[in-house]
């Protein structure tokens, strides 16, 4: 697995929006932020060779973050 990616994205679209609120929302919490760097760790772990199947799996928490911090909650 790459030890970096880069996304690119016009500014202003739907993608560059949830990415940059799911950031805001990490930097304001960090309980939340906390539990992301675990459930990466853990994920990179599991799958070591299948960037697919690590994404896949942190994708449950990564919406539900968007989600609270689109609605403005926390």
């Amino acid at each position: 697995m790459p030890a970096q990616r880069v996304y690119l994205c016009p500014a202003g679209n739907g993608t560059h929006r949830n990415r940059l609120a799911f950031r805001d929302y990490l930097i304001a919490h960090p309980h939340a932020a906390a539990d992301y760097a675990a459930l990466k760790r853990r994920l990179a772990a599991e799958f070591r060779m299948d960037g697919v199947g690590y994404t896949a799996h942190k994708r449950e928490f990564v919406d539900a973050i968007v989600a609270r911090a689109l609605a403005g909650d926390g």
